[in-house]
């Protein structure tokens, strides 16, 4: 888990320098993030989501 909650955030704070999320002020990650472009960014680094429907 560790692994996880370090990558997610230090990819939304490198989304976040270059500009990629343009909205100010404070949000939770899913108010603020792009999640196809997050997410690929994840994949990157070999971290796969998963969405399980039942």
């Amino acid at each position: 888990m560790k692994r996880l909650t370090g990558i997610s955030a230090a990819t939304g704070a490198r989304m976040l320098a270059q500009g990629e999320i343009k909205l100010k002020g404070v949000y939770a990650p899913e108010g603020c993030l792009e999640p196809t472009p997050f997410f690929a960014e994840l994949g990157k680094r070999d971290i796969q989501i998963e969405k399980i429907v039942s």
